[in-house]
């Protein structure tokens, strides 16, 4: 399905949504995880005309959560992510001459120790680059008016990066499984605004299919490796 058509199953017209397609409201952000189902972005900057852009989820396998990126004007990837959207790698195998990536226990070992931190906790992080800063917000109530019709339970996740690179955050579903909202920082983000549900779920993912679709997150090393950031 392309980009448009999908805005449009999605509930986007003339760039208004309609809530009518969106999912019931779940207390967990993995309980919207079903292999198939939609996520409807909105991105927004004082520097660039509003856009819109879909993540459609593929499966888990390991630490690691994968989805195909639909954006306007623009070829469609395949990525995967930790929970709390802490560590990310592209999954086009053209990308990996020049990526590093992170081995498959270093990343179940870093989602959990991001999971475990109190709000005022922080812990260093190494991505493959320089590294960041991580740190978890206490649960807090967020509004997704496309999703749910009540404030959704969230977590922002706090990635600072060192000799001045800047300050991310990002918003999740408490469980830190489902993406709410990018803060790029200087008024840019990504904001959910709804979910698609699939009339009919694709199937659960299988260790040959990831490695298939991103085999990146299977490269093992003693040194653990990641590649850069999204989007």
């Amino acid at each position: 399905m392309n980009l448009t058509k999908m805005l449009r199953s999605a509930g986007l017209a003339a760039g208004m949504v309609l809530a009518t397609n969106s999912v019931t409201f779940a207390e967990e952000g993995a309980d919207w995880l079903v292999p198939g189902n939609s996520f409807v972005y909105e991105s927004t900057s004082p520097d660039y005309e509003t856009s819109y852009y879909v993540d459609i989820y593929l499966g888990k396998i390991g630490p690691w959560m994968l989805f195909r990126e639909l954006i306007q004007d623009d070829q469609p990837f395949v990525y995967a992510v930790t929970d709390y959207n802490v560590l990310f790698t592209e999954c086009d195998p053209s990308e990996y001459d020049d990526a590093a990536f992170l081995s498959m226990d270093y990343a179940e070992d870093t989602t959990a120790q991001i999971a475990a931190l109190l709000p005022e906790d922080e812990i260093e992080v190494y991505d493959g680059l320089d590294g960041f800063t991580a740190s978890l917000s206490d649960e807090f109530g967020f509004d997704v008016p496309g999703v749910s019709d009540t404030p959704i339970l969230a977590r922002t996740a706090r990635l600072e990066y060192p000799g001045g690179g800047g300050l991310e955050t990002f918003t999740t579903s408490r469980d830190g499984a489902a993406l709410l909202e990018i803060d790029w920082g200087e008024e840019s983000k990504d904001t959910l605004i709804n979910i698609v549900e699939t009339r009919t779920p694709l199937p659960e993912m299988t260790e040959e299919r990831a490695r298939d679709v991103c085999p990146g997150i299977f490269e093992d090393s003693s040194n653990p490796k990641n590649a850069s950031k999204q989007h």
